[in-house]
């Protein structure tokens, strides 16, 4: 449980013996020895574009924002930007003119300083800037409401954090103080650069939505086209990086609408909505009644009364659904619940939708695919629709975007001779086929295990090992089990995947054949969440590799199929399947590391070191 518990993140925060010798050991990272020089070179275009400080201010100014509403408690991310952009809105002046930018979070930025280093704005409403309304009237015969508390308002401090100097970009460029840190200066850019779009777009991490661009998806929602925008350092000059973004959305609609679709499916919790029959802000759903409208009592003014029959008099409705059960809009403490009918509420827009099927990822990666001409167009049209040429803010801290791809020199490497066991081949247009090859040192699979976690019968699963031992013979690896140990799921009932694979794992070692190698897991769709589970237990608790099989491939596998699941067993069994055709430069092991970091150039280093996406 403990390893479960740090690999997942909940672990304690370990104390750390400072003079610990692991802290004392110095690390050598290799330099890059230059840039490419075989190949063919070639001039791409990216998707990259020019930002220059010409105009840009010495020095920005940074402040914290520290928000909480009254009562003192801390505030949901989402809300956080609305209460921010309230404080600016209603103390306009207390500003002096100056255009400011945030992060939606706890950093404001300024190219001047402020009139005040320390300020405190009461009473910030993120809803309505206007006076707070009066109480409205209790009708006649009415039932008893809580005391009219009025709008939710915030409070927000801001206060001086630091001077950041935007000197340092340049005395990084001209290597006179290379160990300078340049962190501070880009962050504040980056907010710069996203401050217009996050106020006119849906934001989703680093992508910005306008929601004009959708289409249609099943059960209630929609995809949604927008671009992601994000700051980088280059050689001598910042660069801003620009890509198309997709993602899913509720559609904006009648709940109605989308519950029905999904009713069996998923639960509206966490969904948002606006109710219809009175004006009211947003409300998120805390969960749904165990008794439909018609059959949840409440008692008004001594008289005992279903739920759609007290909305059905009070606001004069006619109800068509009133045997549904009812969404909780206040709270998930038991005695604070606020019961809405779902057909009186309709989902608000700009929600992202995490929950997608298989066939909504498959649809996804329709609509998505695009040449990289198509793509070059489409997010050249988004930096114009973007208007960095005459946004305000960008101007405030002197920044200007260049509107055209940059253009970097790529080399085209000539492909190698792939040599199998059998044959060599040279691969065309990046690719080869791995039909009638033997690798070049097969794995061999002696004590390994099935687990079935999907809805298959043991006849088909025992037709596709036999396939795969076939054409695992075809292709230099042996599997001399051609018998594992199956675990079912519905013979266990209640067992999750993971007690499943201890399960196997457990009799595998009693098996005395050796030690346990493999096991496969069969699973019913491709869903991200279960596949985590899988590797998790494999990889760090169990300590043997796992190969995830989804159930549509079990009845009708291809060869070309099982020859990749063959590859991949070679893989996890730290094999070969192929060497490159000539002598081995490197006979050390090495381990490669991938990772998203701030490039950091040095002398005699070029531009395209990191530019992705080529057209």
């Amino acid at each position: 449980p403990r390893i479960q518990d740090e690999w997942a993140g909940r672990a304690e925060v370990l104390a750390v013996n400072p003079d610990d010798p692991d802290l004392q050991q110095e690390f050598l990272i290799c330099r890059r020895p230059g840039v490419a020089k075989g190949g063919k070179t070639a001039q791409m275009k990216v998707n990259y574009f020019g930002v220059s400080l010409d105009q840009a201010p010495p020095e920005i100014f940074k402040y914290h924002v520290d928000h909480e509403q009254r009562p003192e408690r801390p505030l949901p991310h989402s809300l956080v930007r609305n209460v921010i952009n309230a404080a600016l809105r209603q103390y306009e002046e207390e500003f002096g003119g100056i255009r400011v930018v945030h992060d939606g979070m706890s950093a404001m930025y300024a190219p001047v300083t402020l009139p005040w280093t320390n300020n405190t704005f009461v009473d910030v409403n993120p809803d309505d800037s206007s006076p707070t309304p009066p109480p409205p009237p209790v009708a006649v015969g009415d039932a008893p409401r809580r005391p009219f508390r009025g709008p939710r308002t915030f409070v927000v401090k801001i206060k001086m954090a630091e001077t950041i100097s935007t000197t340092s970009l340049t005395d990084y460029y001209m290597y006179s103080n290379p160990d300078v840190n340049v962190m501070p200066v880009l962050q504040a850019l980056d907010v710069v650069a996203c401050h217009l779009g996050a106020q006119r777009m849906i934001t989703v991490g680093r992508n910005f939505f306008s929601m004009k661009k959708t289409f249609a998806l099943k059960g209630g929602k929609e995809l949604c086209w927008g671009y992601h925008q994000a700051i980088r350092i280059a050689d001598r000059k910042l660069l801003m990086n620009v890509d198309q973004a997709a993602t899913v959305f509720y559609a904006p609609k009648e709940l109605m609408k989308l519950v029905l679709p999904a009713l069996n499916a998923q639960s509206p919790d966490n969904i948002r909505v606006v109710p219809t029959h009175r004006k009211d802000r947003k409300r998120a759903i805390f969960g749904i009644s165990a008794q439909p409208a018609n059959k949840t009592m409440v008692n008004i003014k001594g008289e005992s009364m279903s739920i759609a029959d007290y909305f059905s008099k009070r606001y004069n409705l006619n109800l068509r659904y009133p045997n549904l059960p009812l969404v909780n809009v206040g709270s998930k403490r038991p005695g604070k619940e606020n019961w809405l009918l779902i057909e009186l509420c309709e989902v608000a827009p700009g929600q992202r939708c995490a929950n997608i099927n298989d066939l909504d990822t498959a649809e996804i990666i329709r609509q998505t695919s695009q040449p990289p001409r198509a793509r070059q167009e489409t997010i050249s049209d988004q930096v114009h629709q973007a208007g960095f040429e005459n946004d305000p803010y960008l101007a405030a801290f002197g920044m200007k975007v260049e509107q055209r791809l940059e253009t970097v020199e790529a080399r085209v490497m000539d492909p190698p001779d792939v040599q199998y066991a059998n044959v060599s081949e040279q691969p065309h247009g990046g690719q080869w086929n791995l039909r009638d090859k033997c690798f070049v040192k097969g794995a061999t699979m002696r004590n390994w295990g099935v687990v079935i976690s999907a809805n298959v019968g043991e006849r088909d699963v025992q037709g596709f090992i036999r396939n795969l031992v076939d054409m695992a013979g075809k292709s230099g690896m042996a599997i001399e089990d051609s018998n594992p140990r199956m675990i079912h799921q519905d013979r266990h009932r209640g067992a999750q995947v993971e007690e499943l694979m201890k399960m196997c794992h457990t009799e595998l070692k009693a098996r005395n054949r050796s030690p346990p190698q493999l096991i496969m897991v069969i699973k019913q769709d491709k869903g991200v969440g279960s596949y985590s589970d899988i590797k998790r237990m494999s990889d760090t608790v169990l300590g043997i590799p796992s190969q995830c099989i989804v159930a549509q491939h079990i009845r009708n596998a291809k060869s070309q199929y099982c020859d990749n699941v063959c590859l991949e067993g070679l893989i996890t069994d730290h094999r070969k399947n192929r060497s490159r055709h000539g002598q081995t430069r490197f006979f050390m092991k090495i381990t490669r590391i991938g990772l998203e970091v701030l490039t950091r150039y040095q002398r005699g280093l070029t531009s395209s070191n990191r530019l992705p996406l080529l057209f």
